[in-house]
């Protein structure tokens, strides 16, 4: 016999009671007018720096590319030609938020849990233009970053942040900096490809998230 279809109904499940949690990645900030290219774009730009034409193609067109896993080339790369992290400026060029950014924005203001693994900053500039984030909520510095260990440690408990009207975007792999207090936390990104070469986490582990970070999935 065959079963009844679970109805869909985004209304309720966006406008009820019941907290959210999204978690969103490089796919997001695709999309005009951010238009940063994907994660296997970088992937890409990466291999064909590092290595001769011939290797590079080579790399890219057989059956290892599928193991080339992002995060772990960033800490190479880093590693081996960008000490100081040059290449992570490429994200500051996204200044224009589009639509998902813009709904993302609109989840934080009703107080659901919203993680990303991105380097940009257009989630954070869509929500600093969202039309209830007030003069009294940029003065009250209702907005959190969380960035940094020191974050993690203090706005983890989502419940307590609602409790304390506070809006708040989880940076899980960190940032150079943050877009709302203007602090450097270049050692929150530091931190996230070390904890990859040192094989702190888990291989098969896809979000590459040191382990203070990881009470948020508990």
């Amino acid at each position: 016999m065959r079963s009844e279809l679970m109805q869909l109904d985004l209304k309720t499940i966006f406008n009820g009671n019941t907290p959210l949690t999204f978690l969103v990645g490089a796919g997001i900030s695709m999309d005009p007018p951010s238009s940063l290219v994907p994660a296997w774009k970088i992937i890409e730009a990466i291999v064909q720096y590092c290595t001769p034409e011939e290797v590079a193609q080579d790399i890219l067109s057989g059956a290892i590319a599928k193991y080339l896993r992002y995060e772990y080339l960033l800490q190479v790369f880093r590693d081996n030609f960008d000490p100081n992290l040059k290449f992570m400026e490429y994200f500051e060029l996204a200044l224009n938020p589009n639509l998902i950014h813009g709904f993302l924005a609109d989840m934080i203001t009703k107080h659901h849990s919203v993680m990303t693994t991105n380097f940009d900053y257009l989630i954070e500039t869509a929500l600093q233009y969202h039309p209830a984030v007030t003069k009294d909520v940029i003065k009250n510095k209702s907005i959190r970053l969380v960035i940094t260990e020191d974050d993690f440690e203090a706005y983890s408990d989502h419940e307590k942040n609602v409790e304390d009207g506070l809006l708040v975007l989880y940076k899980i792999h960190g940032s150079l900096r943050n877009l709302i207090t203007e602090e450097s936390t270049r050692d929150s990104i530091i931190t996230t490809l070390d904890s990859i070469g040192k094989g702190k986490e888990k291989q098969e582990d896809p979000l590459a998230i040191p382990l203070f970070k990881q009470k948020l999935f508990d």
